[in-house]
């Protein structure tokens, strides 16, 4: 028998009306589980919103003591101007300033390991969402200005239902990398096609067992500063939201550089891609 044929007009609940003894009883308890199954979903989702907005609120206060703490230190360098402990005062100023990337990584990491409650997903467009990301973290008033070239050529909008939060990650961690890493005030290309194929591709050496780099803490021949896990979250990230990741160095076509692909799932709402 078709199971459709046991529905009303709601296929997420078994009707009961006119239907034997045997059956209306199993499509009691079957409902009855469904209902137990979408109020703990309901939970899960309000306790992982509850959750991002205690990191959130947490993290932006950690920033605010941390961002004090490094003008007080900086006043401290500035009065020890020319003193034997003037280099000790330089250092710990470093640290200090050192301090919100490492809380950046560790709340990302956070978030791609996670695996509890559910994915919580949104309907965006990642060509804008790549933008938005490059213009505020690598925009005009930041060291990295003009580097970053975004080609979307046939692909000006790309619709997926995921996660809004990973996607960023994936995003920041990848041109991140490729700005630091690559040759020193060289462009980075980044490019999104219809097929959803997000790639960034950055010049530089080639990187011996570039694939690797994906493992936890491990860095490229580099005197850059990192924390070494940038690919590490980026590969979580990714597998978390049900696409894959290449590496390849040299970049593909190239003699040199590095080239990163994620492909993003494939669009889970029919005949809503890339834009025509």
């Amino acid at each position: 028998m078709d199971v459709s044929a046991l529905c009303d007009n709601n296929a997420t609940r078994l009707s009961t009306n006119d239907r034997p003894a045997p059956l209306a009883a199993m499509a009691v308890s079957v409902n009855k589980r469904l209902d137990d199954d979408q109020a703990i979903l309901e939970r899960e989702c309000e306790d992982a919103e509850r959750e991002r907005d205690y990191i959130e609120c947490a993290g932006h206060e950690v920033k605010n003591q941390i961002a004090g703490a490094i003008l007080q230190q900086e006043k401290v360098v500035l009065a020890l101007a020319g003193d034997p402990v003037e280099q000790c005062a330089k250092l710990v100023l470093a640290r200090l300033k050192s301090i919100p990337a490492v809380l950046e990584k560790t709340r990302e990491l956070t978030q791609v390991s996670s695996s509890s409650g559910p994915l919580l997903r949104d309907r965006i467009d990642l060509v804008k969402a790549c933008q938005m990301d490059i213009d505020f973290e690598f925009g005009d008033y930041t060291p990295y200005a003009g580097r970053i070239v975004f080609e979307t050529g046939d692909c000006p909008t790309l619709m997926r239902n995921v996660n809004v939060e990973l996607v960023s990650i994936i995003f920041r961690n990848l041109l991140r990398n490729a700005l630091i890493h690559g040759t020193p005030g060289g462009q980075v290309q980044v490019s999104l096609a219809g097929d959803g194929a997000f790639t960034v591709t950055n010049g530089g050496p080639v990187v011996q067992r570039f694939d690797e780099l994906a493992g936890k803490s491990k860095r490229g021949n580099t005197s850059a500063s990192g924390s070494g896990i940038g690919l590490y979250i980026v590969d979580k990230a990714v597998k978390k939201i049900g696409g894959t990741l290449q590496l390849d160095s040299p970049a593909r076509g190239r003699e040199s550089g590095c080239e990163v692909t994620v492909q993003f799932p494939p669009d889970d709402v029919p005949g809503s891609g890339a834009a025509e």
